[in-house]
């Protein structure tokens, strides 16, 4: 069962590399989505900051990879920017475009291929994080970890809206003087990507995360009262 957690400041961590390859590839990669191995000829162009329990690469592939992830130590979600990527998920295949997401929870068998020239974000969230925010938007402790979709659609509805705000967060990082650098920002920034995205797609608790706030029975009808009558004035 998880409980809400103390209040938690954003620590600020950034990389920046235009062309990285090999074992310096590999010990990125280790940095910010441990644990991980690839396979082949790796090269990547990566961007990547990590603002407390939360990470959001972008990361550019110039050949065909494998990622593969022998057990995952935290919520992790793909979002193809350009080209293709095949996920194996504890055995199952799923196939995502810039239309669709991929999502992984913590202690899933993952292996990720990316086809020449794809690009894609990786969105990777502490897992006492996500569920210690959900745990505060629902106002009782919860049993985890939660059960994220394998994939979902980015076309339309909150989930359309919530890649759009990670994909501000990728463009913020080209300007030094952005405020998701002030930790104020970045902890309420943080907040808004957990919360988006327990709001953006199915998981057991949405009904109930969604449901109007207060909702319950009606009230229980009253009687009417009827107007009391005058007499009449005697002169």
């Amino acid at each position: 069962m998880v409980d809400a957690l103390p209040h938690v400041t954003s620590a600020r961590d950034t990389v920046y590399l235009d062309s990285v390859d090999g074992e310096r590839a590999r010990q990125v990669l280790n940095r910010f989505y441990p644990p991980v191995s690839a396979d082949g000829d790796l090269k990547l162009g990566v961007e990547v900051i990590r603002l407390g329990p939360l990470t959001v690469g972008h990361l550019t592939f110039a050949g065909s990879s494998t990622l593969d992830f022998p057990s995952l130590a935290a919520y992790h979600v793909t979002v193809p920017t350009t080209g293709l990527v095949r996920a194996c998920r504890d055995g199952h295949e799923v196939t995502a475009t810039p239309a669709t997401a991929l999502a992984f929870r913590p202690g899933d068998r993952v292996q990720l291929r990316q086809e020449p020239n794809t690009a894609e974000l990786d969105v990777r969230i502490e897992s006492w994080a996500l569920e210690a925010e959900l745990v505060t938007l629902l106002g009782h402790p919860i049993d985890g970890p939660i059960d994220l979709p394998a994939a979902f659609d980015l076309t339309e509805g909150p989930a359309h809206s919530w890649s759009r705000l990670i994909r501000l967060l990728r463009d913020e990082l080209d300007h030094e003087s952005s405020l998701i650098f002030e930790p104020l920002i970045a902890e309420q920034l943080c907040s808004s990507v957990l919360g988006g995205l327990l709001l953006s797609v199915p998981h057991r608790y949405t009904d109930e995360l969604v449901a109007p706030a207060g909702a319950g029975p009606p009230p229980p009808n009253r009687p009417r009262r009827e107007p009391k009558s005058t007499p009449p004035h005697t002169p």
